[in-house]
């Protein structure tokens, strides 16, 4: 046999060992898509996202310096910039392998980080769209151009206030939660399939 036919056979044995391993079902699926790599994209762009935002709080509260306007979106700004930092602290811990941890162990260990971080969005939603909204309402009373403080003194305004704090904070809840599922609940999904799809190979 000739060294190019000799060749030729070790490289049809390695071609057919290979196909044979991608064959396997968990590797086929943990090959296909990277769900891991996918929410890092995500939340990355989730905090470009916060920041952006944090500067529009920012400039409103430079163009329009009402106190009471001051307190409600300072307090947003901060719980924004403390979100994104969480959401950065998450995008480091998902890029970097975790301690000498097993492929599963790492694997668990990134999904409840990932949806430890989503519950954490849909808390801060809950607790900033009340506060946000105050102040939206109070600086639409003064583009108005009425007192903030004759407006709050009118009779049945705290509990218009109430009313309109009640649907809008379910209705912000709703959907934060919604676009969080929208955006890496799929990949999560995907994340706890494929770390069952290895716990049932053991």
């Amino acid at each position: 046999m000739t060294l190019h036919n000799e060749w030729k056979k070790v490289e049809e044995e390695k071609d057919e060992d290979l196909s044979a391993l991608l064959d396997m079902p968990v590797i086929e699926k943990l090959a296909s898509k990277d769900p891991v790599e996918k929410i890092r994209r995500g939340i990355l762009i989730n905090a470009g996202w916060g920041m952006l935002i944090a500067g529009i709080y920012i400039y409103v509260l430079l163009r329009f310096p009402i106190w009471q306007v001051a307190v409600c979106f300072g307090f947003i700004i901060l719980i924004i910039l403390w979100t994104v930092a969480r959401t950065l602290l998450l995008y480091r811990k998902l890029h970097k392998p975790i301690g000498a941890n097993t492929l599963l162990q790492q694997m668990e260990q990134h999904y409840y980080n990932i949806r430890k971080w989503m519950n954490l969005q849909k808390w801060v939603g809950l607790i900033a769209s009340p506060v946000s909204v105050a102040g939206g309402i109070l600086l639409a009373a003064h583009l108005a151009g009425k007192s903030i403080d004759t407006v709050m003194h009118r009779k049945g305004m705290l509990l218009f206030l109430l009313i309109v704090e009640l649907v809008l904070v379910l209705v912000c809840y709703w959907l934060a939660k919604w676009m969080i599922k929208k955006a890496f609940g799929q990949y999560a999904g995907q994340l706890k399939a494929n770390i069952d799809s290895l716990k049932n190979e053991k």
